[in-house]
């Protein structure tokens, strides 16, 4: 399971990467990301694992 959320995690680090090093480098340029239907449901899986533990 570890093994998996991790690779959901880089997954998404690597996709967004251009708009995460936005917001790092200047705040105001935050902004809502738009996942994919598979991106969303791993996301829901993970936090509804990280509510259990």
């Amino acid at each position: 399971m570890r093994r998996l959320f991790r690779m959901n995690l880089e997954h998404l680090l690597k996709r967004y990467q251009q708009e995460l090093n936005a917001v790092v480098e200047d705040r105001r340029r935050d902004q809502l990301l738009t996942l994919d239907a598979f991106e969303a449901v791993a996301i829901e899986n993970a936090a509804q694992l990280y509510r259990r533990v």
